[in-house]
């Protein structure tokens, strides 16, 4: 891990130069400050509501200080919406996928922020330490309380004596997440840090050093040599003190609104160059299309579930989750042995896999599970049984169905083969065959009876035959 600063900030104010940016996305909505928190203290990180990869927020504090989350979730919950904003502004396309929960009667988005609240096992001078080691032992403290998943990054706000004279401090990880990927934002920083800063406004230095802890984590080092104006090894550019990842103690404003992210696009985000581009990272969501809330509902007692990817989760019972617009999604339905899906409802139809696309509105998706018709199919002699739907059968196979379903079949002989008839379900000696299913059937079964190909006997007349 390495050390990043934000330094002590002058809230000077000098002639900011605003280079101009060449989006062509109309800006999207960024959500308003919310007036009030809305979750309870606790040490847990709550059910997702998000599906993507994102930035979990954890509220930390060491023996020797006190919990002040009470006082602070509100603020904390107000200068992230004023990340949101700010990134927004920069970029229409993209900004943080902040980690959201299910809070009752709560009519905000950033109210509904998941931060956990964590008291760590150790004091603050522990901790400071080789102060180069901060981020690794608050990354342990993570781990040992489960807050170590490695679909999300973790912005901590660090509220005791901070380890040295800087505002916040992140290590580079742009496609890690877990324990170690961690940014830190000190609470108890410098007062050019917190007080003088506009704590809560979602605009001050907080805010600021957020947005700049937060970039540093997306972000690989910017080696001199690679970014055209990389300072040293640190992160930080030179090219203008306007510029959110700017190293040196000053900037020409106190107010993240007059921040840029990357002057002139040519260092970190939005670069024509070769190496490692925040813009492509995956925990910013795209904003091109609308996010859409899916939710899906699985019904029956039969213990089916629904895989859905690319998220990996597996949904048994009510799952809801907000993605990215354009997401594609895929519904894989998991039956049972002896059941399957009956039918989707909603936005998806038919017996099998659905697909969709997530975004432009909210969208409801419900499987039915229930006892399958199993239906046998044997061949007898020398042939097989190809279903409609491409499915093959050469000896004997069990074919879960839907009641109701129509099962369309074919029958095939091998060269020098001839097909006799059916037997069963179906009947006569025609190639195909379509049957109803149904769960009360006396014998389920449909047989396809192939026999040899009668040939002349040689130095036979064909006349006495």
């Amino acid at each position: 891990m390495r050390r990043f600063a934000v330094g002590v900030l002058s809230v000077t104010v000098t002639a900011i130069i605003v280079v101009p940016t060449a989006w062509s996305v109309r800006l999207a909505a960024a959500a308003p400050l919310p007036d009030t928190w809305c979750g309870d203290e606790a040490a847990v990180d709550r059910p997702d509501v998000v599906a993507q990869k994102q930035v979990h927020v954890v509220y930390v504090f060491p023996t020797d200080a006190e919990d002040r989350f009470g006082a602070e979730a509100r603020l904390i919950a107000r200068d992230l919406a004023g990340v949101d904003e700010w990134w927004r502004s920069q970029d229409p396309t993209r900004t943080p996928r902040f980690d959201l929960a299910s809070f009752a009667g709560c009519t905000s988005e950033f109210g509904a922020l998941d931060i956990t609240s964590l008291p760590l096992s150790v004091d603050s001078a522990t901790l400071a330490v080789n102060s180069g080691g901060f981020t690794r032992r608050i990354g342990d403290q993570l781990s040992a309380a489960h807050l170590d998943d490695a679909t999300k990054k973790y912005l901590i706000y660090y509220d005791g004596p901070p380890p040295d004279q800087f505002c916040g401090i992140s290590g580079s990880s742009p496609t890690s997440g877990g324990a170690s990927a961690t940014s830190i934002v000190f609470l108890r920083g410098l007062a050019g840090c917190v007080v003088g800063g506009g704590w809560g406004t979602g605009n001050g230095w907080p805010a600021h050093t957020a947005a700049h802890e937060l970039l540093h984590g997306l972000n690989d080092r910017l080696a001199p040599g690679s970014a055209p104006n990389a300072c040293d090894d640190s992160g930080h550019v030179c090219d203008s003190q306007a510029d959110i990842l700017s190293t040196g103690t000053t900037h020409p404003s106190p107010y993240l609104s007059d921040a840029i992210l990357d002057v002139g696009h040519d260092d970190y985000y939005n670069h024509a160059g070769t190496w490692w581009d925040v813009r492509d990272s995956e925990w910013l969501m795209h904003l091109e299309t609308p996010p859409g809330n899916v939710s899906l509902t699985v019904a029956g007692s039969v213990g089916g579930s629904v895989a859905i990817a690319p998220t990996g989760l597996v949904c048994s019972d009510i799952c809801a989750r907000r993605y990215d617009g354009g997401t594609a999604l895929r519904f894989e339905p998991i039956a049972p042995p002896g059941y399957r899906l009956i039918r989707w409802g909603g936005a998806c139809s038919g017996h099998d896999v659905c697909t969709l696309t997530a975004g432009g509105g909210d969208v409801d998706v419900s499987a039915v599970f229930g006892l399958a018709v199993q239906m046998t199919v044997r061949t007898r002699g020398l042939g097989s049984v190809v279903r409609t739907d491409g499915t093959g059968c050469s000896a004997e196979c069990v074919w879960d169905l839907v009641p109701g379903e129509q099962l369309g079949v074919v029958a095939r002989a091998q060269p020098g083969e001839r097909f006799l008839g059916w037997r069963g379900l179906c009947g006569g000696s025609g190639a195909g065959c379509t049957v109803a299913t149904t769960l009360h059937a006396v014998d389920p079964t449909i047989t396809a009876v192939f026999a040899p190909v009668e040939r002349a006997r040689p130095g036979r007349d064909r006349r006495e035959a």
